[in-house]
């Protein structure tokens, strides 16, 4: 396979992910913007609205899996590109992708802090790189 078609077949779903999740880092994915949201589909879901304390619970839930979730995703394209069209599993995959997942969880929460409406969080980072670790056990897993 040519470089080119490398690049573009490997190293570019991570990358593209990857704006994904910054993309993500903006004021209108902000908790005073998803409340309203994640409160509609649960109301729907349980047929009313939650009492408040446990709507806070959910929420919080939901928006920590979904930095578990976006960070193992992350992490198994990551995972992709550095194997290219090689077989099997290694752990330098591995260690690479999760690495290359610590780094663009570093760099989006730091990114968060200029951003009004959010915060950037030592414990975000922690949950991404959790994510990014999951799926590296998934992959040797499978």
């Amino acid at each position: 396979m040519r470089r080119s078609h490398r690049i573009l077949y490997y190293w570019a779903p991570a990358a593209l992910w990857a704006a994904v999740v910054l993309s993500a880092s903006s004021e209108p994915f902000a908790a005073a913007h998803t409340g309203e949201w994640i409160q509609e589909v649960v109301t729907r879901l349980a047929g009313s609205p939650l009492a408040p304390e446990a709507f806070e619970t959910v929420h919080f839930t939901i928006r920590k899996l979904g930095h578990l979730t976006e960070y193992a995703i992350f992490g198994a394209l990551a995972w992709r590109a550095y194997r290219g069209d090689r077989p099997g599993w290694s752990p330098g995959w591995a260690i690479a992708a999760v690495l290359m997942a610590s780094a663009l969880a570093g760099i989006d929460e730091w990114h968060q802090t200029f951003v009004q409406g959010r915060t950037g969080a030592v414990g975000d980072v922690i949950i991404d790189i959790c994510g990014a670790t999951l799926s590296q056990l998934m992959m040797r897993r499978l």
